[in-house]
């Protein structure tokens, strides 16, 4: 088994930025769709990785806390990354290598043609072993998926019928890690026997986790995401996830509920409309917009679907895909994520951590900006992203975000919120 003893601003989300990138990943998801492209190869993917997208997983065969993730340029450029936060117990500093690599796209396997280091290597035999422990995870991780043909909703999710004739997941209500097509193989990197689960809604090379013969889970997906543009350095400035992530960080006030209620209307081409009952301590920054002060976001849109619904299916399949990934400098929390779907709603529930130190600030379109808070080490939101479907061609999309701290307070009337939302159609 592969085991290493290695030696050795908080920046609070720009959580209508999510939103924005939402929106504008249903554009690209659109452009997309009709292609089956393989970014690995002699992978036929559901769903085709777009450039910017990566995945990292916590490794459990390091004796330290460590993350493994990889990024996906276009077919022939990739990046791996080896990350473990520094570890006071055993004296330990932070770990961090990084590497670019060219591969053949003409192979019919994981050919690395060239290679750049992005981080400074030691002399240490150890950062060798780590940089080649990337280099097999990528070649193994290609050759067994190959070996993998039918990664799809058919394979993963479970079509069943409900009573009123819509179709369900299996996975409605049980644990998102759970998801995937289990295969049942020999890997000696990670202790012999194990079970390699798969899903298309991960990225690159679908590996959801691998767990051992004994039930130990030996690598899992933590979190995935999707650079927005090339100053964008949420992949390299990944720091992992603390172990005390979910302590609260400050006391937030109880809120004083206002009676001031107000119905508001969003409309459809289509005249079905979406409707949300908000108070007076609610702000609206555009016709569907609101924010809570600093300390939430609320947003509601309508989603255009494709024409025939085939087309429709694998788009919304897309669309489940391009909510579980974050964006700049916010992490989304793979291990704390509640995902339920059905011909009606698709349903995600999670939190995004942000790990920088400095100060930032709750943006929205308009440009105002409003001074978020701060603590010593990162940032915590509840998230929360409702698409319901209004008709044959559009689908509402409701989308909250709250401090964790500030719901963890005030839940009750937070979720009165969101139950308040309805489509009429």
């Amino acid at each position: 088994m592969h085991k290493l003893f290695l030696a050795g601003k908080f920046y609070l989300p720009l959580v209508k930025a999510r939103i924005a990138f939402f929106i504008a990943s249903v554009v690209m998801a659109l452009a997309v769709m009709p292609f089956s492209l393989a970014a690995l190869p002699c992978v036929d993917s559901y769903i085709a990785d777009t450039s910017g997208e990566y995945v990292y997983y916590k490794d459990n065969t390091f004796r330290r806390k460590s993350y493994v993730g990889f990024l996906y340029y276009d077919d022939s450029a990739f990046a791996a990354r080896y990350y473990a936060p520094a570890d006071e117990q055993q004296k330990l500093p932070a770990k961090d290598i990084s590497i670019l690599v060219s591969v053949d796209t003409e192979s019919n396997h994981f050919d690395i043609t060239g290679e750049k280091f992005l981080t400074s290597i030691s002399m240490d035999p150890q950062d060798a072993d780590i940089v080649n422990y990337l280099h097999d995870l990528m070649f193994e991780f290609t050759e067994r998926r190959q070996k993998v043909w039918d990664v799809s909703p058919e394979t993963v999710d479970y079509n069943g019928i409900s009573n009123n004739d819509t179709k369900n997941s299996l996975h409605a209500g049980a644990s998102f890690s759970d998801r995937g097509v289990i295969m049942e193989e020999e890997y000696l990197q990670f202790g012999g026997k194990v079970k390699i689960y798969y899903d298309y809604l991960v990225p690159i090379f679908n590996v959801r986790k691998i767990v051992s013969a004994d039930g130990a889970i030996m690598f899992e997906a933590a979190t995935a995401g999707q650079l927005v543009s090339s100053a964008d350095k949420s992949f390299t400035e990944f720091k992992g996830f603390p172990e005390d992530l979910f302590s609260p960080k400050s006391n937030a006030k109880e809120i004083k509920i206002s009676n001031d209620k107000q119905s508001f209307i969003i409309r459809s081409a289509n005249g079905s409309n979406q409707t949300i009952e908000l108070d007076s301590l609610w702000q609206q920054s555009m016709d569907n917009v609101w924010f809570f002060g600093n300390s939430a976001l609320l947003s509601v849109n309508v989603v255009s679907m494709p024409e025939t619904k085939a087309e429709r299916e694998k788009y919304l399949n897309m669309l489940k895909r391009r909510m579980l990934l974050g964006t700049t400098s916010s992490y989304i929390v793979w291990q704390n994520l509640e995902l339920t779907a059905s011909d009606e709603e698709i349903r995600l529930s999670t939190y995004y951590y942000q790990n920088n130190s400095e100060a930032g600030t709750v943006s929205s379109d308009s440009g105002s900006t409003k001074k978020a808070r701060t603590s010593g080490s990162g940032s915590l939101t509840k998230d929360t992203k409702i698409l319901t479907k209004m008709n044959e061609s559009e689908y509402g999309f409701v989308s909250f975000t709250v401090f964790d701290e500030e719901y963890r307070k005030n839940h009750a009337y937070f979720d009165s919120v969101l139950k308040s939302y309805k489509v009429e159609k």
